[in-house]
């Protein structure tokens, strides 16, 4: 049972926005003029995004596209940490390897690690004005990614191999050992979309010295990625059941 059987899903993308009823189905809201990459045109975008009815009906959740999203796994020998000594760690590792001290964090808990994601904060400020200006009804902004993880991870409990998200113009790939992650990267596509995602998974299977060759796709285009042998593609739809 969810807290909010009406819910609606926005997926918010640079250059679209999509909103999924319970029911599953979909309705593009725009294509072609999203909120873009420069934080100067996120409040004016978003709020004409915010004068289509469907921001009216019911709580939303905003799903934002890993083009706003740093990721990075944080190796943790000592055992579990606190909320707050993971956070610092989180904010301490992101600062050194993105030069971005202050940007909004999600940490998860894996084996071994931790899954850090860091989200522009113009993007969510201008989010969160627009909430409290139109009385939106928001019940989480969150990375397309980690919903992904979270939506599917009892379907992944057991998988080892590659976990593909393909946004169309942006990978987000992550290998798995039973359902943890333990190494991410995101990288926009260059080139034809099979091609450049066979290279990017040889690339990063040869830095890692891992022979498996099992692949999970998410795709957010519903097409199916096509990858010779010996690689073995599950293809999936990246918006069913988020």
């Amino acid at each position: 049972m969810t807290l909010f059987p009406r819910e609606l899903s926005l997926t918010l993308c640079p250059d679209r926005a999509v909103l999924r009823r319970r029911t599953g189905r979909d309705e593009v809201l725009f294509e072609g003029a999203g909120p873009g990459l420069l934080p100067e045109h996120y409040s004016s975008r978003l709020a004409a995004l915010a004068e289509k009815p469907a921001f009216l009906e019911a709580p939303l959740r905003v799903l934002v596209s890993d083009a706003w999203v740093r990721y990075d796994r944080v190796p943790v020998a000592a055992g579990p940490l606190s909320g707050e000594d993971a956070l610092q760690l989180a904010h301490a590792r992101f600062l050194k390897n993105y030069g971005a001290p202050h940007w909004p964090m999600r940490v998860a808990a894996f084996r071994d690690g931790l899954l850090t994601a860091g989200l522009e904060p113009e993007l969510l400020a201008a989010l969160e004005e627009l909430a409290a200006e139109r009385k939106l009804r928001l019940t989480g902004i969150e990375p397309l990614f980690c919903r992904l993880l979270d939506q599917a991870a009892s379907g992944l409990a057991h998988f080892t191999g590659w976990l593909l998200a393909d946004e169309e113009d942006l990978f987000v790939l992550a290998f798995l050992e039973n359902g943890h992650p333990v190494e991410i990267r995101s990288q926009y596509r260059q080139g034809e979309r099979n091609t450049a995602a066979l290279a990017l998974l040889e690339r990063q299977a040869a830095l890692s010295s891992r022979p498996e060759r099992a692949v999970r796709c998410y795709a957010l285009s519903g097409i199916p990625l096509r990858l010779p042998a010996p690689w073995e593609v599950d293809n999936k739809p990246l918006l069913a059941g988020l």
